[in-house]
């Protein structure tokens, strides 16, 4: 059976930390900030899910992870991209960095399939919260590599 984990990100201090437990009936979630616990209200957090699966490191992979991956779909190459769920697939995917902003916000996304012969050759390298700067361009490019 698949772990059912969570973490969230605190806009307010900048920092991503585990969730301790989640109170559906009062809308709250319990936060572990090292020495205590906080509980607010769920929309003062982003809350991302766990995939049930770990990348080629095995590292925990989140959704909301920024993962250079492999893929055999275009031309045997290195991409990176996004872990969205595809609301109306009801499934995880990969999603290439110059697709993601065209697919966000309409519940579903154009993507790679999220399974694990795909993150046995993927690495997290980040999260759009906690690394913002690896979803620019390079430097010179109109483009992401």
């Amino acid at each position: 059976m698949r772990e059912i984990k969570f973490r969230a990100w605190d806009s307010i201090q900048g920092v991503m930390l585990p969730v301790e437990r989640i109170n559906f009936r009062e809308d709250t979630v319990s936060l572990n900030e090292g020495d205590n616990s906080v509980t607010d209200t769920t929309e003062m957090f982003q809350l991302m899910q766990f995939t049930g699966l770990q990348d080629r490191k095995q590292k925990d992979i989140y959704e909301c992870d920024i993962m250079d991956y492999f893929t055999y779909v275009m031309c045997n190459e290195r991409r990176k991209g996004i872990v969205c769920f595809d609301e109306k697939q009801s499934k995880y995917k990969i999603v290439p960095f110059e697709m993601y902003e065209l697919n966000a916000g309409n519940g579903g996304y154009t993507g790679h399939s999220f399974d694990s012969a795909i993150c046995a050759n993927s690495e997290v390298i980040g999260n759009i919260y906690d690394n913002p700067e690896l979803l620019a361009p390079k430097e010179g490019a109109d483009k992401h590599e």
